[in-house]
């Protein structure tokens, strides 16, 4: 791991820019070990890569780990990009921060066409915990059969998270 010093992050943004796709995928994986403000920054700067798919969709993984909740706006953005592996990774990133301003845009996302995306998204409502059980609620009250069995999961598990919470059977 490296040292978050101003060269060490002013290095790991040039690597962003490089026209080598392996150098931008070393410099997100780098960046992610980096607990700072301006390494998240350089993060959401790869989520928004226009030139590699894969480097938006590592940077959402990048910030997903990172957990911090500057990066919410971005990661809701990354809920609409063109590339479906881009869209689950900034679903699980935005359940891993767990921050309850991504849960409108969350529960759009489970009209997404993709599977994997609806069903990571359910996850990460899942991960927001109790804030997150109207709208589940409201996705098991629609009766989705796609969605239906993981959101009832997804329930169940919050409700055992939370035992001391009295609720009418779901």
């Amino acid at each position: 791991m490296i040292d978050s010093t101003g060269s060490e992050l002013g290095q790991l943004g040039k690597a962003l820019n490089n026209d080598d796709p392996e150098v931008r995928w070393i410099g997100v994986t780098e960046l992610e070990s980096i607990r700072s403000r301006d390494a998240v920054t350089l993060l959401i700067k790869a989520l928004n890569d226009t030139s590699f798919v894969s480097i938006r969709w590592r940077a959402a993984i990048a910030l997903g780990k990172q957990g911090d909740p500057e990066a919410v706006d971005a990661l809701i953005s990354a809920l609409s990009d063109e590339n479906d592996h881009v869209r689950e990774e900034a679903a699980e990133a935005l359940g891993k921060i767990a921050d309850t301003r991504a849960i409108p845009a969350l529960i759009d996302a489970l009209e997404d066409p993709q599977r994997g995306v609806r069903l990571r998204t359910v996850k990460a409502l899942e991960n927001m915990g109790e804030s997150a059980v109207p709208a589940l609620l409201t996705v098991k009250a629609l009766g989705k059969s796609t969605l239906l069995k993981a959101v009832t999961e997804a329930l169940e598990e919050i409700d055992r998270r939370n035992p001391g919470i009295q609720r009418q059977k779901r």
